[in-house]
């Protein structure tokens, strides 16, 4: 009998695609594809607590990364902080927000500032978020914070369309 069969018996009053699982890389939901008999994961990411989860924006510097040098701008909890450091980042700046302002944050960074991808990726991921070394002097993330303090999520209006 495999897991998943298990998992139905436990409680059927719980709608299944509202169970969540304990996974090694994340937090996992498991249910049944709606309108279907068929089983799905839903991924939903290491934030536990939802979008007012406290999650640090930080910048790191990557002096010496095989040769190159470029910063990175990312948001994570402590492991994720402490697994840039160990492969050699340094942190610039980091803040504590809650995760719908730091999802916000890096947004803007990222579209404001040039990017640079490394040629050799990163071990613990996040290349596409690496920008040109040049950059870590302009980024001020105590400024960001408090230009995003009063932006809410359900205040959040979709970019308009371009034609």
């Amino acid at each position: 009998m495999h897991f998943i069969d298990r998992l139905e018996a436990l409680n059927e009053t719980i709608p299944l695609k509202d169970v969540v699982l304990w996974h090694a890389g994340g937090h996992i939901a498991v249910g049944r594809v709606p309108r279907t008999d068929r089983w799905a994961f839903y991924k939903l990411g290491s934030f536990p607590l939802g979008d007012e989860t406290p999650t640090w924006v930080y910048l790191i510097a990557f002096p010496d990364w095989c040769g190159e040098r470029f910063v990175k701008i990312g948001i994570g909890l402590d492991q994720r902080v402490r697994d840039h450091e160990t492969h050699g980042g340094v942190v610039l700046q980091k803040v504590k927000v809650p995760r719908w302002q730091a999802r916000v944050i890096e947004r803007l960074v990222l579209r404001q500032y040039p990017r640079q991808r490394p040629q050799v990726p990163l071990p613990q991921y996040g290349d596409t978020e690496c920008l040109v070394w040049e950059t870590a002097e302009k980024i001020q993330l105590p400024t960001l914070v408090r230009m995003t303090a009063a932006i809410k999520p359900e205040s959040a209006q979709p970019a308009p369309e371009r034609m």
